[in-house]
């Protein structure tokens, strides 16, 4: 009786980091199929030396870039890529070691966008 091989469900590898030299935050790897995902959460397709990559644009904030490409590896991971994100552009990585302020931020992240209402509600707990 011969076995069969594992089916793997992880598409290609992406990496998102930081350019140390220039400071741009840049997706690379992936199937072609991929590159919708960065560009659906902000990035910009650039032509390489080694083919096309992205890029988040120049004029963001710092938050700006860890926010988008903090949402561009939830989506890839969520389509079944395999997602390398550095520590620096991702906004829940806790550097410090502070890991209840991270759980705190994702506990506000599940709960939606701070609205008038809640604002309020908050100030009487």
């Amino acid at each position: 009786m011969k076995h069969a091989e594992p089916d793997f469900h992880v598409l290609d590898y992406v990496t998102i980091t930081k350019d140390k030299r220039t400071g741009l935050v840049l997706a690379l790897g992936g199937a072609d199929q991929a590159a919708g995902i960065p560009q659906r959460a902000g990035f910009l397709d650039v032509p390489g030396p080694r083919g096309t990559y992205h890029r988040l644009p120049h004029h963001l904030s710092v938050q700006e870039r860890h926010r988008k490409a903090t949402t561009a590896s939830h989506a890839l991971l969520a389509a079944g890529y395999s997602v390398h994100l550095d520590p620096f552009p991702n906004d829940l990585a806790v550097l410090d070691g502070d890991r209840e302020a991270a759980l705190r931020y994702l506990v506000q992240l599940s709960q939606g966008p701070v609205t008038p209402q809640r604002r309020r509600s908050r100030r009487h707990c």
